[in-house]
Protein backbone atom coordinates (compact mmCIF):
# COMPACT_ATOMS: atom_id res chain seq x y z
CA UNK A 1 0.00 0.00 0.00
CA UNK A 2 1.50 3.64 -0.61
CA UNK A 3 2.15 5.35 2.73
CA UNK A 4 0.85 8.30 2.21
CA UNK A 5 -2.74 6.50 1.27
CA UNK A 6 -1.74 4.38 4.79
CA UNK A 7 -1.34 7.47 6.76
CA UNK A 8 -4.24 8.87 5.44
CA UNK A 9 -6.22 5.70 6.04
CA UNK A 10 -4.91 5.72 9.69
CA UNK A 11 -5.98 9.78 10.77
CA UNK A 12 -9.37 8.87 9.03
CA UNK A 13 -10.24 5.83 11.23
CA UNK A 14 -8.97 8.04 14.25
CA UNK A 15 -11.10 10.90 12.86
CA UNK A 16 -14.09 9.09 13.00
CA UNK A 17 -13.98 7.23 16.47
CA UNK A 18 -13.31 10.27 18.32
CA UNK A 19 -15.06 13.29 17.10
CA UNK A 20 -14.99 15.42 19.94
CA UNK A 21 -11.26 16.26 20.20
CA UNK A 22 -11.67 17.28 16.75
CA UNK A 23 -10.96 21.56 17.32
CA UNK A 24 -12.22 24.55 15.50
CA UNK A 25 -10.20 27.68 15.49
CA UNK A 26 -10.05 30.83 14.14
CA UNK A 27 -7.73 33.30 12.94
CA UNK A 28 -9.39 37.28 12.71
CA UNK A 29 -7.64 39.97 10.64
CA UNK A 30 -8.58 43.75 10.62
CA UNK A 31 -10.60 44.33 7.57
CA UNK A 32 -10.12 47.15 5.27
CA UNK A 33 -11.67 47.86 1.97
CA UNK A 34 -10.69 50.43 -0.36
CA UNK A 35 -13.16 52.13 -2.17
CA UNK A 36 -13.17 52.09 -6.20
CA UNK A 37 -14.87 55.11 -7.43
CA UNK A 38 -16.25 55.07 -11.53
CA UNK A 39 -16.59 58.22 -13.51
CA UNK A 40 -19.90 59.38 -13.75
CA UNK A 41 -21.03 60.86 -17.07
CA UNK A 42 -24.37 63.12 -17.20
CA UNK A 43 -26.10 62.24 -20.04
CA UNK A 44 -30.34 62.09 -20.77
CA UNK A 45 -31.62 59.29 -23.09
CA UNK A 46 -34.98 56.92 -23.12
CA UNK A 47 -34.66 53.63 -21.58
CA UNK A 48 -32.87 50.79 -23.11
CA UNK A 49 -33.47 46.54 -22.51
CA UNK A 50 -30.27 46.90 -19.71
CA UNK A 51 -31.38 50.21 -18.01
CA UNK A 52 -32.05 49.30 -14.03
CA UNK A 53 -32.81 52.93 -12.47
CA UNK A 54 -33.46 53.95 -8.94
CA UNK A 55 -35.84 57.18 -9.14
CA UNK A 56 -37.38 59.10 -6.58
CA UNK A 57 -41.03 61.32 -7.58
CA UNK A 58 -39.60 64.27 -7.09
CA UNK A 59 -40.05 67.18 -10.29
CA UNK A 60 -36.29 67.94 -10.49
CA UNK A 61 -33.18 67.25 -13.18
CA UNK A 62 -31.77 63.78 -12.36
CA UNK A 63 -28.44 64.34 -10.32
CA UNK A 64 -25.99 61.58 -12.44
CA UNK A 65 -26.49 58.60 -15.09
CA UNK A 66 -22.92 55.90 -14.09
CA UNK A 67 -22.83 53.38 -16.93
CA UNK A 68 -21.52 49.64 -15.97
CA UNK A 69 -21.49 46.33 -17.45
CA UNK A 70 -25.56 45.78 -17.65
CA UNK A 71 -26.38 48.74 -15.71
CA UNK A 72 -27.37 52.43 -16.30
CA UNK A 73 -29.81 55.08 -15.23
CA UNK A 74 -32.08 57.48 -16.92
CA UNK A 75 -34.21 60.51 -16.08
CA UNK A 76 -37.36 59.90 -17.94
CA UNK A 77 -39.64 63.01 -19.42
CA UNK A 78 -39.57 66.62 -19.30
CA UNK A 79 -40.51 68.94 -21.89
CA UNK A 80 -43.72 69.87 -23.44
CA UNK A 81 -46.88 68.22 -22.04
CA UNK A 82 -44.54 64.94 -21.50
CA UNK A 83 -44.42 63.25 -17.79
CA UNK A 84 -42.51 65.01 -15.37
CA UNK A 85 -38.52 64.80 -14.89
CA UNK A 86 -37.00 62.45 -12.26
CA UNK A 87 -34.15 62.30 -10.09
CA UNK A 88 -32.27 59.48 -10.69
CA UNK A 89 -30.26 58.49 -7.51
CA UNK A 90 -26.53 58.01 -8.51
CA UNK A 91 -25.44 54.33 -7.58
CA UNK A 92 -21.81 53.99 -5.54
CA UNK A 93 -19.88 51.16 -6.77
CA UNK A 94 -17.30 49.28 -4.78
CA UNK A 95 -15.23 46.15 -4.07
CA UNK A 96 -16.12 44.39 -1.03
CA UNK A 97 -13.61 42.10 -1.11
CA UNK A 98 -10.05 42.78 1.09
CA UNK A 99 -6.97 41.12 -0.49
CA UNK A 100 -8.61 38.95 -3.03
CA UNK A 101 -5.48 38.31 -4.60
CA UNK A 102 -3.68 37.76 -1.57
CA UNK A 103 -0.67 39.92 -2.69
CA UNK A 104 0.33 41.05 0.31
CA UNK A 105 1.37 37.33 1.14
CA UNK A 106 -0.86 37.06 3.86
CA UNK A 107 -4.08 36.06 4.80
CA UNK A 108 -5.26 40.23 5.31
CA UNK A 109 -9.09 40.49 5.61
CA UNK A 110 -9.58 37.01 5.50
CA UNK A 111 -10.43 34.25 8.33
CA UNK A 112 -9.72 30.70 8.43
CA UNK A 113 -11.88 28.05 10.30
CA UNK A 114 -10.12 24.41 10.62
CA UNK A 115 -11.61 21.08 11.64
CA UNK A 116 -9.17 17.84 11.59
CA UNK A 117 -6.04 18.39 9.77
CA UNK A 118 -4.64 20.64 7.42
CA UNK A 119 -5.60 24.16 6.72
CA UNK A 120 -5.56 27.60 3.73
CA UNK A 121 -1.94 28.30 3.23
CA UNK A 122 -0.05 31.02 1.16
CA UNK A 123 1.08 29.66 -1.74
CA UNK A 124 3.93 30.47 -4.26
CA UNK A 125 3.05 27.06 -6.65
CA UNK A 126 3.76 23.39 -6.14
CA UNK A 127 5.02 21.40 -4.20
CA UNK A 128 1.88 21.99 -1.69
CA UNK A 129 3.17 22.92 1.98
CA UNK A 130 1.98 19.79 3.97
CA UNK A 131 1.70 16.51 2.10
CA UNK A 132 4.66 18.00 -0.05
CA UNK A 133 2.46 16.79 -3.56
CA UNK A 134 3.75 18.25 -6.40
CA UNK A 135 2.11 18.90 -10.22
CA UNK A 136 4.62 21.61 -11.18
CA UNK A 137 1.81 23.97 -11.41
CA UNK A 138 2.51 27.55 -10.60
CA UNK A 139 0.05 30.14 -8.63
CA UNK A 140 -3.23 31.10 -10.57
CA UNK A 141 -1.59 34.71 -10.57
CA UNK A 142 0.57 37.22 -9.58
CA UNK A 143 2.77 36.02 -6.70
CA UNK A 144 0.34 34.14 -4.72
CA UNK A 145 -2.06 32.70 -4.45
CA UNK A 146 -3.95 30.13 -1.66
CA UNK A 147 -3.96 26.49 -1.13
CA UNK A 148 -5.63 23.51 0.66
CA UNK A 149 -3.84 20.55 2.06
CA UNK A 150 -3.96 18.26 5.12
CA UNK A 151 -1.90 15.29 6.17
CA UNK A 152 -5.93 13.78 6.92
CA UNK A 153 -9.26 14.65 7.23
CA UNK A 154 -10.32 17.89 7.82
CA UNK A 155 -12.79 20.69 6.56
CA UNK A 156 -11.66 23.91 5.91
CA UNK A 157 -13.24 27.17 5.72
CA UNK A 158 -12.07 30.31 4.11
CA UNK A 159 -13.74 34.10 4.66
CA UNK A 160 -14.60 37.30 4.43
CA UNK A 161 -17.50 39.44 6.25
CA UNK A 162 -19.28 41.82 4.80
CA UNK A 163 -22.61 43.88 5.45
CA UNK A 164 -24.45 44.01 2.20
CA UNK A 165 -25.58 47.52 1.56
CA UNK A 166 -29.38 48.93 0.68
CA UNK A 167 -31.23 49.64 -2.80
CA UNK A 168 -28.58 47.09 -4.58
CA UNK A 169 -28.55 47.67 -8.71
CA UNK A 170 -25.87 45.26 -9.47
CA UNK A 171 -23.55 42.70 -7.58
CA UNK A 172 -21.12 40.10 -8.64
CA UNK A 173 -18.78 37.72 -7.34
CA UNK A 174 -15.76 36.07 -9.59
CA UNK A 175 -13.22 34.37 -8.89
CA UNK A 176 -10.19 31.91 -10.64
CA UNK A 177 -9.97 28.41 -8.77
CA UNK A 178 -7.56 24.87 -9.21
CA UNK A 179 -9.27 21.88 -8.60
CA UNK A 180 -7.02 18.39 -7.44
CA UNK A 181 -8.88 15.32 -5.92
CA UNK A 182 -6.42 13.15 -5.49
CA UNK A 183 -9.41 10.50 -4.14
CA UNK A 184 -11.12 8.08 -6.53
CA UNK A 185 -14.20 10.46 -6.57
CA UNK A 186 -15.97 13.21 -4.81
CA UNK A 187 -18.60 12.74 -2.04
CA UNK A 188 -21.72 14.83 -0.97
CA UNK A 189 -20.28 16.51 1.62
CA UNK A 190 -17.27 13.74 2.79
CA UNK A 191 -15.02 14.97 -0.29
CA UNK A 192 -16.32 18.12 -1.74
CA UNK A 193 -15.45 21.97 -2.85
CA UNK A 194 -18.04 24.43 -2.40
CA UNK A 195 -18.80 28.38 -2.13
CA UNK A 196 -21.29 29.38 0.41
CA UNK A 197 -22.81 32.67 1.44
CA UNK A 198 -23.47 32.27 5.22
CA UNK A 199 -24.63 34.57 7.98
CA UNK A 200 -22.21 35.62 10.73
CA UNK A 201 -22.71 32.91 13.25
CA UNK A 202 -21.58 30.32 9.95
CA UNK A 203 -25.29 29.40 9.41
CA UNK A 204 -25.51 28.11 6.03
CA UNK A 205 -27.71 30.57 3.26
CA UNK A 206 -27.15 29.37 -0.17
CA UNK A 207 -24.49 27.42 -1.97
CA UNK A 208 -23.40 29.45 -4.92
CA UNK A 209 -20.95 26.31 -6.36
CA UNK A 210 -20.17 23.06 -5.46
CA UNK A 211 -18.22 19.91 -6.90
CA UNK A 212 -20.65 17.15 -7.43
CA UNK A 213 -19.95 13.32 -7.97
CA UNK A 214 -18.86 12.67 -11.30
CA UNK A 215 -16.83 15.99 -12.00
CA UNK A 216 -13.41 15.17 -13.80
CA UNK A 217 -10.86 14.78 -10.20
CA UNK A 218 -8.20 16.91 -12.07
CA UNK A 219 -9.16 20.36 -13.21
CA UNK A 220 -5.97 22.43 -13.13
CA UNK A 221 -7.69 25.18 -14.86
CA UNK A 222 -6.93 28.31 -13.87
CA UNK A 223 -11.27 27.70 -13.95
CA UNK A 224 -13.01 31.27 -13.89
CA UNK A 225 -16.05 31.33 -12.44
CA UNK A 226 -18.61 34.59 -12.28
CA UNK A 227 -22.27 34.54 -10.04
CA UNK A 228 -24.78 37.31 -10.54
CA UNK A 229 -26.15 37.87 -7.12
CA UNK A 230 -28.10 41.49 -7.26
CA UNK A 231 -31.43 39.09 -6.66
CA UNK A 232 -29.72 36.99 -3.92
CA UNK A 233 -28.22 40.24 -2.64
CA UNK A 234 -31.41 42.10 -2.40
CA UNK A 235 -32.94 39.96 -0.01
CA UNK A 236 -30.31 40.37 2.28
CA UNK A 237 -30.32 44.27 2.37
CA UNK A 238 -28.61 45.38 5.74
CA UNK A 239 -27.15 41.99 6.89
CA UNK A 240 -24.36 41.14 8.10
CA UNK A 241 -22.98 37.52 6.03
CA UNK A 242 -19.87 35.80 4.97
CA UNK A 243 -18.59 34.47 1.96
CA UNK A 244 -16.94 31.31 2.42
CA UNK A 245 -14.63 29.12 0.61
CA UNK A 246 -14.87 25.85 1.72
CA UNK A 247 -12.98 22.16 1.34
CA UNK A 248 -14.19 19.20 3.23
CA UNK A 249 -11.66 15.98 2.16
CA UNK A 250 -12.61 12.38 4.49
CA UNK A 251 -11.48 10.31 1.13
CA UNK A 252 -7.60 11.24 0.25
CA UNK A 253 -5.82 14.23 -0.19
CA UNK A 254 -7.61 17.26 -1.65
CA UNK A 255 -5.95 20.43 -3.19
CA UNK A 256 -7.81 23.80 -3.99
CA UNK A 257 -6.48 26.61 -5.08
CA UNK A 258 -8.01 30.20 -4.77
CA UNK A 259 -7.39 33.49 -6.63
CA UNK A 260 -8.60 36.65 -7.77
CA UNK A 261 -11.75 36.83 -5.75
CA UNK A 262 -13.58 39.78 -6.20
CA UNK A 263 -17.44 40.97 -5.11
CA UNK A 264 -18.64 44.08 -6.72
CA UNK A 265 -21.49 45.58 -5.40
CA UNK A 266 -23.21 48.87 -6.81
CA UNK A 267 -26.00 50.58 -5.02
CA UNK A 268 -27.18 53.92 -3.30
CA UNK A 269 -24.80 53.30 -0.09
CA UNK A 270 -21.63 54.86 -0.07
CA UNK A 271 -22.59 57.56 -2.74
CA UNK A 272 -22.37 60.85 -0.30
CA UNK A 273 -26.13 61.07 -0.52
CA UNK A 274 -28.32 59.78 2.06
CA UNK A 275 -31.66 58.56 1.36
CA UNK A 276 -34.34 57.68 3.69
CA UNK A 277 -33.61 53.38 4.03
CA UNK A 278 -30.07 54.87 5.18
CA UNK A 279 -29.07 56.08 8.28
CA UNK A 280 -26.08 58.15 7.32
CA UNK A 281 -24.07 58.06 3.88
CA UNK A 282 -20.07 59.09 4.18
CA UNK A 283 -19.48 58.05 -0.20
CA UNK A 284 -17.54 55.55 1.09
CA UNK A 285 -17.97 51.59 2.51
CA UNK A 286 -15.44 51.25 5.32
CA UNK A 287 -16.61 49.98 8.34
CA UNK A 288 -15.11 51.82 11.52
CA UNK A 289 -15.68 55.65 10.53
CA UNK A 290 -19.04 56.49 12.22
CA UNK A 291 -20.99 55.08 9.05
CA UNK A 292 -21.00 51.48 8.17
CA UNK A 293 -20.70 49.59 5.33
CA UNK A 294 -24.25 49.54 5.38
CA UNK A 295 -25.07 52.59 5.45
CA UNK A 296 -25.91 52.42 9.13
CA UNK A 297 -24.86 54.71 11.89
CA UNK A 298 -21.71 53.06 14.41
CA UNK A 299 -20.27 53.92 17.83
CA UNK A 300 -16.88 55.45 17.24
Amino acid sequence: MDIKKLIFAILALGGCSNPPSTTLTEHKVDVKLDKIEEKAAIKIEPPSVSTVPIVTDIPDIFIARRELPSLSFYAGGGGDGGPKKQKVIESACFEYINNGGFETGDFSGFNISDQGSGSWFISTGDPTPLSGLNDSLPVISGNYDVVSDQYGPGTHLLTQPITVPPNITFAELNFKDRIRNRASEFSDPNQEYRVMLRDSLLNPLIELFSTKPGDALFQPGPNVRSFDLQSVMIGLEDEPIVISFEEEDNLFFFNVNVDDISLRICSSCGNGIRQASEECDDGNNINGDGCSQGCRLEDT
